[in-house]
């Protein structure tokens, strides 16, 4: 009779230097989605989104909440798996350990590397329109300070730059569907127009007309970053770097 001989299934070889690759940039994404969401869990948004004060939509606070508290899991688990395979390359071991090191020290030993530097698109263009914003909400203190006709000859320039966040918005309505995405794409057209009429008032150095404006366009961006907070996930690999 036939002897039956249960043959082992050869293991499929895992190329390390490759997957330990994979790994350290799934994990630098998402540590960098983590850090753009927890920058937005700010002490006005949860006021906000309180339902006692009159809140439009509480709902808001719990999603990025959870969205937090995913990726804060799921930068722990790519961790474990980065450390468990760098076990078997020991050349790269310390690279492994320094840059778990960082990636876990506290935001600002971060920002002192190359702040913004490892974001991935789609949090990328986050991050530019709340440094935008931030940036936009300091400029009238400039422009009534001591050197005040310096900083309206560079507020020129500057708008150029806040005009240049509605590409930056355009990109990130992906993540938004129906009504949501058109009203948003309606506020961005609002918005475009809304920079380019400051022109006039920044050349003229017309501090008056020009906080008129100011005020709406900073409305704009704050509205449009509370339209950020019902976008679905995108996956890394769908945006196209615009940077």
């Amino acid at each position: 009779e036939d002897i039956e001989v249960d043959m082992p299934v050869p293991e499929k070889e895992i190329d390390v230097e490759k997957e330990l690759q994979r790994l350290e940039k799934q994990l630098n994404q998402v540590s960098a989605l983590l850090e753009s969401t927890e920058k937005k869990i700010t002490p006005q948004f949860m006021e906000r989104a309180n339902p006692i004060h009159g809140a439009a939509n509480p709902t808001a606070k719990e999603k990025i909440l959870q969205k937090r508290d995913e990726l804060a899991q799921q930068k722990v688990t790519i961790s474990a798996q980065l450390e468990e395979l760098s076990a078997k390359a020991p050349a790269r071991r310390d690279v492994v350990a320094a840059a778990l090191a960082l990636l876990f020290a506290e935001p600002q030993a971060r920002a002192d590397v190359g702040e913004g530097d490892s974001l991935p698109p789609g949090a990328r263009q986050e991050d530019r329109i709340r440094k935008g914003l931030e940036a936009w909400n300091k400029l009238p203190e400039k422009l009534t300070s001591e050197e005040k006709d310096k900083e309206w000859d560079d507020a020129i320039g500057f708008l150029r730059r806040i005009y240049g966040l509605n590409d930056d918005m355009k990109y990130l309505t992906r993540g938004l569907k129906g009504a949501r995405k058109e009203e948003a794409q309606t506020l961005i057209e609002t918005f475009r127009k809304k920079v380019k009429s400051a022109d006039k008032p920044v050349k003229a150095k017309d501090y008056e007309t020009f906080m008129g404006i100011h005020k709406e366009v900073a409305e704009y961006l704050k509205q449009f970053q509370s339209y950020l907070l019902d976008a679905e996930d995108l996956e890394a690999g769908e945006f196209e770097d615009i940077s």
